[in-house]
Protein backbone atom coordinates (compact mmCIF):
# COMPACT_ATOMS: atom_id res chain seq x y z
CA UNK A 1 0.00 0.00 0.00
CA UNK A 2 2.94 2.41 1.11
CA UNK A 3 5.65 0.98 -1.13
CA UNK A 4 7.20 -0.27 1.80
CA UNK A 5 8.43 -3.38 3.04
CA UNK A 6 6.83 -5.24 5.81
CA UNK A 7 10.24 -5.32 7.71
CA UNK A 8 9.73 -1.49 7.49
CA UNK A 9 6.24 -1.33 8.34
CA UNK A 10 6.87 -3.40 11.38
CA UNK A 11 9.52 -1.11 12.50
CA UNK A 12 7.13 1.43 12.33
CA UNK A 13 4.51 0.70 13.71
CA UNK A 14 5.52 -1.61 16.39
CA UNK A 15 5.88 1.36 19.53
CA UNK A 16 3.18 3.06 17.93
CA UNK A 17 0.59 4.01 20.27
CA UNK A 18 -2.39 2.05 20.33
CA UNK A 19 -0.94 -1.00 18.04
CA UNK A 20 -2.08 -4.19 20.01
CA UNK A 21 1.02 -6.73 19.37
CA UNK A 22 0.34 -10.39 20.22
CA UNK A 23 3.16 -12.91 20.53
CA UNK A 24 5.41 -14.33 23.00
CA UNK A 25 6.82 -11.80 25.91
CA UNK A 26 10.53 -11.04 25.43
CA UNK A 27 11.69 -13.65 28.17
CA UNK A 28 10.12 -16.66 26.53
CA UNK A 29 11.14 -15.56 23.05
CA UNK A 30 15.58 -15.54 24.19
CA UNK A 31 15.01 -19.44 24.47
CA UNK A 32 14.41 -19.09 20.56
CA UNK A 33 15.66 -17.40 18.01
CA UNK A 34 13.46 -15.33 16.36
CA UNK A 35 10.42 -13.47 17.84
CA UNK A 36 6.94 -13.96 16.44
CA UNK A 37 4.60 -11.07 16.90
CA UNK A 38 1.02 -10.31 14.76
CA UNK A 39 0.17 -6.92 15.15
CA UNK A 40 -2.69 -5.58 15.17
CA UNK A 41 -3.31 -1.98 13.63
CA UNK A 42 -6.49 0.33 13.56
CA UNK A 43 -7.11 2.49 10.81
CA UNK A 44 -7.29 5.55 13.15
CA UNK A 45 -3.31 4.59 13.85
CA UNK A 46 -2.23 4.02 10.25
CA UNK A 47 -4.29 7.55 9.08
CA UNK A 48 -2.79 9.11 11.75
CA UNK A 49 0.79 7.52 11.20
CA UNK A 50 0.40 8.48 7.44
CA UNK A 51 -0.17 12.48 8.53
CA UNK A 52 2.61 12.47 10.52
CA UNK A 53 5.36 11.01 7.87
CA UNK A 54 3.72 13.15 4.95
CA UNK A 55 4.14 16.49 7.20
CA UNK A 56 8.02 15.25 7.46
CA UNK A 57 7.81 14.73 11.09
CA UNK A 58 9.27 11.47 12.48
Amino acid sequence: MWGLSAVCVRRIFLQEPGVLVLGQRQEQAKLRRRVYRTLRIPESVVARVRQRLANGRH
